[in-house]
C-alpha cells in the first residue's frame, strides 16, 4: 500500500507539473498572438493612413475581379459611393466608371485585356467625357510568386495636360511666325543644341531643320572672320552664360554645310 501511495502521489505531481507547463506555454502563446495581432493592426493602420494621405486614387482588386481595398481619393475622383463598392465586384464598378467616357466599350475592353494577359505593369491615359484626364497605372501583387491581385492608381493630370497643350500651341504659333519672317532664325536649348531653323536659316546653313535638331550649334552655325578666316566667337555661349543680348563683330562670314559663304550680321538673345 505504501508503495502504491507513493507512486500515485508521484503521478499526481508529474501531472500537475505538466498541466502547469502546458498552462504557462499557452499563456506565452496567447501573449505572442496578442502582440502579433497588435503589430498587424498597427501595420494595417499605417497602410491605411498612407493610402489616404496620397494624392492618387487607389483601388486594389484580387485575381477574381473582387475589390479588396480603396481610398477616399478614388471615390472622389470617380464620383462613386462606398455603397457601390459594397458588393466588392470590380465588374460593377467598371460599369459605373465606363459611363464617364465617350467610348465606354474601349474602357471596358482595356480592363478585360489587362485581366486576361496579366502584365506586370500597365499605363494608360484616360480622357473622360467631362474633359478631365487621368493617368492610370497598375501593378500585379504577388505572394510567394503567386498572383494575388492588382493595385490600380489614378492621377488627375488635367491641368498638366492643358498646360502641355497650351505650350504646344504657343510653340506652333512661334514657329509659324518665325518661319514667315525674312531673317534667318536659329533657336537652341540651354545646352546650345539646335531646336529650330526657319526656312531662311536652312538655306543659309545648308541644314534641314529635321537634320539640325539636337546638333550642337557650333556644328550647324560655323562663322569666321572675313579677312583672317579665324573662327569668330559664337555669341550664343555668352548669352547662355550671362543672359544678355550679344551681337557679332563686323565682317563675319557664315560657312554653309556645302562650303558656300554668306556675309552676315547677327545677334543672339
Amino acid at each position: 500500500m505504501g508503495t502504491d501511495t507513493n507512486e500515485e502521489a508521484l503521478l499526481r505531481s508529474v501531472a500537475l507539473q505538466n498541466s502547469k507547463s502546458i498552462f504557462l506555454a499557452r499563456q506565452k502563446a496567447e501573449r505572442e498572438l496578442e502582440l502579433r495581432t497588435e503589430e498587424l493592426a498597427q501595420s494595417l493602420a499605417m497602410m491605411r493612413a498612407t493610402l489616404e494621405s496620397t494624392t492618387d486614387g487607389i483601388l486594389v482588386t484580387d485575381s477574381d475581379w473582387k475589390v479588396t481595398g480603396f481610398n477616399q481619393k478614388f471615390l472622389v475622383m470617380w464620383g462613386v459611393s462606398e455603397e457601390i463598392l459594397a458588393s466588392r465586384l470590380h465588374l460593377k464598378l467598371i460599369e459605373v466608371s465606363a459611363g464617364r467616357f465617350k467610348k465606354p466599350e474601349a474602357f471596358r475592353e482595356r480592363i478585360e485585356e489587362i485581366y486576361a494577359s496579366s502584365p506586370p505593369e500597365t499605363f494608360d491615359l484616360l480622357e473622360l467625357a467631362d474633359g478631365r484626364v487621368f493617368e492610370r497605372f497598375s501593378m500585379i501583387q504577388s505572394v510567394h510568386d503567386r498572383n494575388v491581385g492588382r493595385v490600380w492608381t489614378f492621377r488627375d493630370v488635367t491641368e498638366r495636360k492643358r498646360a502641355d497643350e497650351a505650350l504646344r500651341e504657343q510653340r506652333e504659333w512661334f514657329e509659324v511666325t518665325l518661319s514667315s519672317i525674312g531673317d534667318a532664325v536659329i533657336t537652341t536649348d540651354t545646352q546650345a543644341k539646335v531646336t529650330f531653323l526657319n526656312p531662311v536659316a536652312e538655306a543659309m546653313t545648308g541644314w534641314q531643320a529635321s537634320e539640325a535638331f539636337g546638333q550642337p550649334l557650333d556644328v550647324v552655325f560655323i562663322i569666321v572672320h572675313e579677312e583672317t578666316r579665324e573662327p569668330a566667337v559664337n555669341p550664343i555661349h555668352t548669352v547662355l552664360r550671362d543672359g544678355v543680348t550679344v551681337g557679332l563683330a563686323n565682317r563675319t562670314v557664315l560657312i554653309g554645310r556645302q562650303g558656300h559663304e554668306t556675309a552676315i550680321e547677327d545677334s543672339a538673345a
